[in-house]
């Protein structure tokens, strides 16, 4: 997973789309070996544990989960997975003010909280990269 992030924080820094088409997606489902959902999931673990530790600013995180989201939703009628949208909500929180105050900082008020929430779980049981030659990108089968 630290190879996609590395270059989809790339992508970011030099204002690139972070996702060109569902080739990067399948080409990044291949390198970690995980089918679609799993892949969605990690990516979001990896960004909250480093955005935690301090090594992803919110903006870099909250932009590549809008990506993913964007693209999901723009190719899939299927929920997203659990770890992701929780992850993406947690950056759409951050994103604005809430009831208009204008004094509180969404990302420290909402983001960092989510964030810390979502790492307590430990929910990184989904997404080990355990082989799989057959991992693809291909339609989730959510019944969501």
């Amino acid at each position: 997973m630290s190879e996609v992030l590395t270059e989809l924080v790339s992508r970011d820094a030099r204002g690139e789309e972070i996702i060109t088409g569902t080739e990067d997606i399948e080409r990044w489902t291949a390198w970690t070996r995980l089918d679609y959902d799993a892949f969605l999931d990690g990516l979001a673990m990896e960004l909250a544990t480093r955005y935690d530790q301090g090594r992803l600013p919110f903006g870099t995180c909250d932009e590549i989960v809008n990506w993913f989201h964007a693209h999901h939703t723009a190719t899939f009628d299927a929920a997203l997975p659990e770890v992701f949208l929780d992850v993406f909500e947690a950056f759409d929180e951050g994103e604005y003010y809430h009831g208009g105050d204008a004094s509180e900082d969404p990302e420290n008020a909402y983001t960092r909280p989510m964030i810390k929430e979502v790492l307590a779980r430990g929910d990184t049981r989904k997404f080990s990269s355990a082989p799989n030659s057959d991992a693809s990108y291909a339609a989730p089968d959510h019944r969501a």
